[in-house]
């Protein structure tokens, strides 16, 4: 398939998962403008605003193609809904772990990385507002923590929706750092384990078998749909509070 045919099938994924496409409800030139007045606004660096906005936007980008790549690989897998059984024999258990599957598990990892980032960029934005003197990474939660003992904004109206966001940055974080830094490899999907049968062959011993069983792809997939879901009321929820710093009146972006 060529690049746009493949674009089109992705945004056929998307409505049929109900999965909006971010990038189209909060275009580029929109956010740069955004970026720009609250810049001037807060007397504050137009160019790392405006850099911080266009990393988000295309790490929303990257997140949508690793999460369309995903749903179409899915649509190749062998056992979508997993597969589990007793086998006596090694060619009894079912190759589940196939090459539509292997690359379902890449873009999946993909898709995990993809979103963590777009968290980075959300607290980078923040920062970059709240405390851009300060060289020192915070992630989202720390970000939030230092917000609320902060007697400049601590005040703002929408801290508390802010706040909120912190169990989805926490879910975010776990996934991706598990995929990260322990389970990467398609084998994660996959578990079998020797056992002994409770049957006996003609001499006496023992048959053995196996337990197996894959994971369900669906399942897999559908926490990180959840997550993106999540993402375009989230970056929304940050540009609510920014624009609730010294300022009651939100700009339209």
């Amino acid at each position: 398939m060529k690049p746009k045919e493949i674009h089109e099938k992705i945004t056929d994924l998307f409505k049929k998962n109900k999965l909006d496409w971010i990038t189209l409800l909060l275009p580029l030139d929109k956010m740069q403008n955004w970026a720009l007045l609250t810049s001037k606004r807060l007397k504050i660096s137009r160019r790392i605003l405006s850099e911080r906005i266009s990393e988000l936007f295309w790490s929303v980008g990257y997140s949508q193609l690793s999460l369309g790549y995903s749903l179409w690989c899915l649509e190749h897998c062998k056992y979508p809904n997993g597969v589990s059984g007793v086998a006596f024999f090694e060619s009894e258990i079912p190759n589940a772990i196939d090459i539509p599957a292997i690359h379902f598990c890449y873009h999946l990892h993909t898709s995990e990385e993809c979103l963590y980032r777009c968290w980075e960029r959300i607290t980078s934005i923040v920062q970059a507002i709240c405390y851009h003197n300060i060289n020192e990474k915070l992630y989202f939660n720390g970000l939030v923590n230092k917000i609320k003992n902060d007697t400049r904004y601590n005040i703002n109206p929408k801290l508390k929706e802010l706040s909120k966001l912190e169990k989805t940055w926490n879910k975010v974080a776990r996934l991706r750092n598990l995929s990260s830094h322990q389970e990467s490899s398609p084998m994660k999907l996959r578990k079998i384990e020797g056992k002994e049968s409770g049957l006996y062959d003609p001499r006496g011993k023992v048959i053995l078998c196996a337990d197996y069983s894959y994971k369900n792809l669906n399942s897999e997939i559908q926490e990180i749909q959840d997550l993106y879901k999540r993402l375009l009321s989230s970056i929304r929820t940050m540009k609510e509070f920014i624009d609730n710093i010294q300022n009651p009146t939100p700009i339209k972006m």
